[in-house]
């Protein structure tokens, strides 16, 4: 059983990271003028009607790429297994997708897309960082965050 709901995880994020670069793509070439925006007085929305829920979008990929990353980045089965694999692939796919997100999402103009992505990848970031090895520099970088969320 757990090896069924290990592989339907890494289906459910291969299929987000997927989706994701298919609309970076597909923004990607809105912005170069291949297609049409699908908004009037907006460059890009990728398959959606306005850039605001395409922004959401794209960091809601952004966010679960790199929770994988953080998460999985030190994980390599020994040896060629179908998990070695699957892994691998899963992997790719979150790091294609990352660079993509980082491509489309400053086009976007989505403000709450980038602040919905650092708060994800930070609250990831600390359930991944064990509470006993925080160091100053990473309590002065969550400081700095809070701040900065307070900010906005």
């Amino acid at each position: 059983m757990a090896r069924v709901l290990q592989a339907l995880w890494f289906l459910l994020v291969s299929g987000v990271c997927l989706w994701g670069i298919v609309e970076s793509l597909c923004s990607l070439s809105q912005v170069l003028g291949w297609r049409s925006s699908r908004h009037a007085l907006y460059a890009l929305t990728g398959h959606f009607q306005n850039p605001g829920p395409f922004g959401g979008f794209i960091a809601c990929v952004m966010a679960v790429a790199g929770a994988w990353l953080l998460r999985h980045s030190k994980d390599h089965p020994a040896g060629p297994t179908i998990y070695s694999v699957v892994n691998w692939t899963t992997t790719a796919l979150a790091w294609v997708a990352l660079a993509a997100g980082i491509l489309v999402l400053p086009a976007s103009m989505s403000r709450a897309g980038w602040l919905g992505l650092a708060v994800a990848l930070g609250i990831e970031w600390l359930r991944v960082l064990p509470s006993g090895k925080r160091t100053k520099t990473q309590r002065m970088v969550i400081g700095l965050m809070c701040f900065f969320l307070f900010l906005v």
